[in-house]
């Protein structure tokens, strides 16, 4: 999962840099592709059909109407609200909450999207690391100023045990 991971946020890191915000990090939008000759595949990023171009001096976008996919979104991303590349490094900590557990954390009982401490119900991170689960709460801050940018994560000790 690490070198998923890795490779996801290396595709992040790259665009946010050129100023491209992917707006719709899902699962279904991960393409595993196999290089003969190595063990690991590579993951790709597909379907840039709700990518946004940053305005150069703002570092931001006007958002009209929402899109994106619904548990997958950002909670800043509202109408006619201006939004930046973290609404994909919160999208991303969704793929990574669900490849952990096989769900969401909009599907825990209690927990109100956006709202609150993500849920890290024991019994199924019992067997994950802390790091893990850190690197998840900070790609899923609500606070987007505090919420971990791309190029960060890749620097999170996760990826260096």
């Amino acid at each position: 999962m690490k070198s998923y991971a890795s490779d996801i946020l290396e595709s992040l890191a790259y665009l946010h840099e050129r100023g491209i915000v992917h707006g719709d990090i899902k699962l279904e939008n991960l393409l595993v592709h196999r290089v003969e000759g190595q063990k690991i595949p590579i993951v790709k990023l597909c379907d840039y059909g709700l990518s946004r171009i940053l305005d150069p001096k703002n570092k931001n976008f006007l958002m009209t109407v929402p899109v994106g996919s619904v548990s997958y979104m950002a909670p800043e991303i509202k109408p006619n609200v201006y939004n930046n590349e973290k609404i994909d490094t919160w999208a991303l900590g969704v793929v990574l909450y669900k490849m952990s557990v096989a769900y969401k954390p909009t599907q825990v009982s209690g927990y109100k999207y956006g709202a609150g401490p993500i849920p890290f119900r024991r019994v199924d991170w019992r067997k994950r690391s802390n790091e893990l689960q850190d690197l998840i709460k900070q790609l899923l801050e609500t606070d987007v100023e505090k919420r971990m940018s791309a190029k960060d994560a890749l620097e999170h000790p996760w990826f260096s045990k």
